[in-house]
């Protein structure tokens, strides 16, 4: 297992070499070379989980997981609503209960597994791997999205919204330390994963503990499927376009685009891509910074 130092220079300098290589060369394929990453990611931090997780602490996990998702929504659309808005939303109630699934079984079949079986291994070492493999793939899937016309297309207003993530990340990971979910660092890193959770999980997971790496995987998870549930009903209390991009966090580039179609119109929807893309980009490069800190 790598130490934080030597794991943060590897991580970097395989995302930001491949990135340069994603500029140079593209390749349609290399999303799902990258989704197959981030299965076994999530399956490997679940195994561990459940292999070290008893079934007394299985409340609290879900417990933290549910309200910390709840508090880093709501603080972070109140945080947007300083920038005044006006305007009106229509909302399709049915495409507003759709969900994403495609990373719930993975992450369910190595709890199940890890809870029945226990298997002894080497997790932290079997992460790392995963993670900078992990690394590899984003720097080239990201360098691809990062285009000329993303960044010039939306850039006042996706700096608006990116700023109110970095906000209401740091107010969430504050609230989160003080009702005894960790350490401030720890949870500023939870909160700053800004809804990427297939990313922060296995961080935390390797750093921390697998139980701390589920309740940050979750958190986020959380995050971007209660996006669906709670944006609708904070747009119609209150309309702020900025601030509900921003409770998308890193998932406004993908998962959470269609919501924004839906809610805000094509105004926006270049906004969210920036703001998604920009986060995207910077995530992976930042969170492993944050675990150099004192």
């Amino acid at each position: 297992m790598l130490d934080e130092v030597e794991f943060s220079l590897a991580f970097i300098s395989l995302y930001v070499s491949f990135g340069l290589i994603g500029k140079l060369k593209r390749n349609e394929n290399i999303t799902k070379v990258n989704d197959i990453v981030v299965y076994i990611l999530i399956f490997s931090i679940s195994l561990w989980a459940g292999s070290s997780v008893s079934i007394n602490e299985l409340l609290s996990l879900v417990l933290y997981s549910v309200l910390g998702s709840v508090i880093i929504i709501v603080v972070t659309y109140e945080i947007g609503t300083i920038w005044k808005m006006r305007g009106n939303v229509k909302v399709d109630s049915r495409k507003t209960n759709q969900l994403q699934y495609k990373y719930g079984i993975p992450f369910l079949l190595g709890w199940i597994v890890g809870l029945i079986v226990k298997p002894d291994l080497a997790y932290s070492t079997i992460i790392d791997v995963e993670l900078l493999a992990l690394a590899v793939f984003l720097g080239y899937s990201t360098a691809n999205s990062m285009t000329i016309k993303v960044i010039r297309g939306s850039l006042s207003k996706g700096g608006i919204s990116l700023l109110i993530v970095i906000i209401g990340n740091l107010i969430a990971g504050v609230i989160f330390h003080f009702i005894g979910m960790g350490s401030l660092k720890l949870t500023e890193i939870i909160a700053m994963g800004s809804g990427w959770y297939t990313f922060t999980g296995p961080l935390v997971s390797t750093y921390y503990s697998p139980y701390y790496g589920s309740i940050a995987f979750l958190i986020n998870f959380f995050r971007e499927q209660l996006s669906y549930v709670i944006l609708p009903f904070l747009l119609r209390i209150r309309y702020n376009p900025y601030s509900a991009i921003a409770v998308g966090g890193a998932t406004s580039m993908d998962t959470t685009l269609p919501l924004y179609a839906l809610l805000l119109g094509d105004d926006y929807v270049m906004t969210a891509v920036f703001s998604g893309v920009t986060l995207t980009v910077f995530i992976p490069i930042f969170l492993p910074l944050m675990l150099n800190l004192p």
